[in-house]
This record gives structure tokens, sequence and C-alpha cells, in this order.
């Protein structure tokens, strides 16, 4: 299978990597219906259709993940399979996302009167900070306590050089384009911010999804 000109050598992860960016995609898309057109866009979150769209999507995602993870699940042992499923549940976690922002639009009434800045990015914030915590300080503190550092996966085995750039591309994309919009007064950066922060944590599925195994050993699924 080729994408953009490049073989795919795990369809597994390349299967994760969609199901993140997808999500990202609709976030950063909600975003957009908040703050271009003075706000007027934001009624179409209001729309039966777009939910419906957008839980279609959510079901297609949590099925992208399964298919990501499950095989290594099953083969993993020990303690690998207690890494294995805690990555899935950590991308589970992640695509479930427009489900909360369901809820919350919900519990603070947002449908009928859209939310100020301030609330939108408080609960932004929240999303990120619980995301930071169960993909990177949960499994830090276990792989200290257990004294298992592989435990700790980035993807990025091979690229000592050029994988911590590429880890923090989606990030440094970020910053700058936070750097040129803010002195205009445009909240792009904030459009852009879920798309940007999916799509990092798509980066390791994308690197395993492109890198060619060992051919004296099986495609063994995000580690």
């Amino acid at each position: 299978m080729k994408l953009f000109g490049r073989e795919v050598y795990d369809q597994r992860a390349m299967a994760g990597a969609v199901a993140l960016m997808l999500v990202g995609t609709n976030l950063s898309i909600m975003m957009a219906f908040y703050f271009f057109s003075d706000g007027d866009a934001f009624s179409l979150l209001q729309s039966r259709w777009w939910w419906e769209l957008t839980f279609s999507m959510q079901i297609l995602c949590f099925a992208l993940m399964w298919v990501c993870h499950h095989e290594r699940m099953i083969e993993a042992e020990g303690w690998k399979r207690l890494r294995a499923i805690s990555r899935f549940l950590v991308g589970l976690a992640g695509v479930s996302t427009p489900s909360w922002v369901l809820v919350i639009c919900a519990a603070n009434d947002w449908f009928l009167n859209p939310p100020s800045l301030m609330d939108l990015a408080y609960y932004a914030g929240i999303v990120f900070v619980v995301w930071v915590v169960t993909a990177y300080v949960i499994p830090i503190l276990i792989a200290f306590l257990a004294r298992k550092p592989t435990f700790i996966y980035l993807g990025l085995k091979g690229r000592a050089r050029g994988g911590a750039l590429l880890l923090a591309s989606p990030f440094l994309l970020l910053l700058l384009v936070a750097a040129i919009e803010i002195p205009r007064g445009s909240h792009l950066h904030i459009v852009v911010w879920p798309f940007l922060t999916y799509l990092h944590g798509a980066m390791p599925y994308l690197v395993k999804a492109f890198r060619e195994a060992p051919r004296t050993g099986g495609l063994s699924l995000m580690g």
C-alpha cells in the first residue's frame, strides 16, 4: 500500500494515525465555528446533522483504534501487555474527546449562549492537561516505579538525531502560527491547536506506519 508516493509498511499503525488526525480535524472545525464569522457559525453546533456526522466519525475512529491495537494486546505478554493496553486506552480517550465536547456544551448551555473566550480556553486547557497526564505523566511514573524505561513509547527508535524534532514539529508549527497571528489579533493559532496536538499524538503511529520492519522479524505493532 502506498500513500503520497511512500510505502505504508504497517497499515494497523496507519489506522491509529488516521483516527487521531480525523478527531483533531473535527475539533479544529468546531473551533473555527466559534472564531470565524464573528461567532455566527457557532450555531452550526446546534445542527443535528453535525453531531450525527461527528458521532459516525467517532464510531469509525474507535474501530480504527481497535484495529491498530488489538493484535498487539493479544500477542504481548507480561508487562508488555500492560503497556499495550495502556496505549490502547490512551488512544480511546483521545478519540472520545468530541463526546466530551458535547457534554460540556450541554452542561454549560453553550448551544443557546456561546461561551466566552476565557471559558473556552479553560475547558480546552483541561482537555489538554488530561491528555498530557494520560499520555506522558502516567507512563513515565509507571516506567520509573517498575524500572521499565521502555514502557515509555515515543515511536522514534532509530531516529536519535531527528526524532525529537519530528515529535515536536507540530508544536513548533503551533508556536510559529501563534507568533504571527497574536500580534494581528487573530485566533488562528487556537483554531489549529487541536489538529496540531492530535498530529503530535499521531507521529509515533506515522513513523511506525512508514518504517520498514527488519526482515528477520515480524511486524510488531507499536513497539
